[in-house]
């Protein structure tokens, strides 16, 4: 459900304002939704309810030097149906698919069997000798 996130940030120490920033329903400044989207302080708000709801802490995933992997691959491979929804986001599809080979590949992160084997047999297509191509940047 869409609760637990804002029960969780809140908890964390988020204020509600903060919470609720990107809520379609706020209205402020003569009823107006347009005000939320051009608030000035919006994009702190969004980055800091983000980080606060990465469990652990905001990571980055990057291939590791030496290692060549296309975005094509990526987006036939891994994300196939991530892309189709968001074809014109190449940028937005590269985060997705490098977050989900680098779970698929590391057996402890949980992800659906179908998806972790589909993802695994086109990685050993691909004949890498590097078991995880990938490296989480803290």
């Amino acid at each position: 459900t869409r609760k637990l996130p804002a029960t969780y940030a809140i908890f964390c120490g988020r204020t509600d304002r903060q919470v609720e920033i990107r809520g379609r329903w706020k209205k402020n400044r003569a009823g107006k939704i347009v005000h939320v989207y051009i608030d000035v302080e919006q994009l702190y708000d969004d980055a800091a309810v983000a980080s606060t709801l990465c469990l652990g802490e905001p990571v980055k995933y990057v291939l590791k030097d030496g290692i060549q992997i296309s975005d094509a691959w990526f987006f036939e491979n891994v994300i196939p149906l991530i892309r189709a929804r968001y074809i014109r986001d190449v940028r937005f599809c590269r985060v997705m698919g490098l977050g989900l080979l680098y779970a698929c590949l590391k057996d402890d992160i949980m992800v659906p069997d179908n998806i972790r084997n589909r993802v695994k047999a086109a990685y050993q297509q691909l004949g890498l000798s590097e078991e995880q191509p990938v490296k989480k940047v803290l």
